[in-house]
């Protein structure tokens, strides 16, 4: 049996208290590529698909990017300057949102944006991601 989130109520967590948690992040979550995040988390399903691809290895940043590229999203290298960012808004969802207790750091990663490592997660059961 899997554990049911609902991706709205996550989008809304992010929105009321990713800040708190990072407060670092606060000029990243007034950002374009913030703002983008989110309208590629809370379409087609693709929450589901970052946590399905973590599950099976792949660091929820690496599938972030491959879903901007997809979806046309924010793409230009420059706007990702503070790709820390990134990588704290995958550790909120997943920590935070989804209750993942474990991580797995310095993962290499694919992509075009000069992004190098993310983080993998791990410690959870089945998730599903309703919309």
């Amino acid at each position: 049996m899997s554990k049911q989130y609902v991706a709205s109520l996550i989008i809304v967590n992010i929105r009321d208290s990713f800040v708190d948690n990072y407060p670092n992040a606060k000029s990243f979550s007034e950002t374009r590529l913030f703002q983008d995040c989110l309208k590629c988390m809370s379409t087609d399903n693709n929450l589901q698909k970052i946590v399905t691809e973590n599950d099976n290895g792949t660091p929820p940043v690496q599938t972030l990017l491959k879903l901007f590229k997809q979806n046309e999203l924010c793409i230009e290298k420059e706007a990702f300057y503070n790709h820390q960012c990134l990588g704290e808004l995958m550790a909120f969802v997943f920590k935070k949102c989804l209750h993942y207790t474990e991580q797995k750091s310095n993962i290499p990663v694919k992509n075009d944006f000069g992004i190098n490592s993310a983080t993998l997660y791990l410690g959870c059961e089945k998730i599903e991601i309703v919309n």
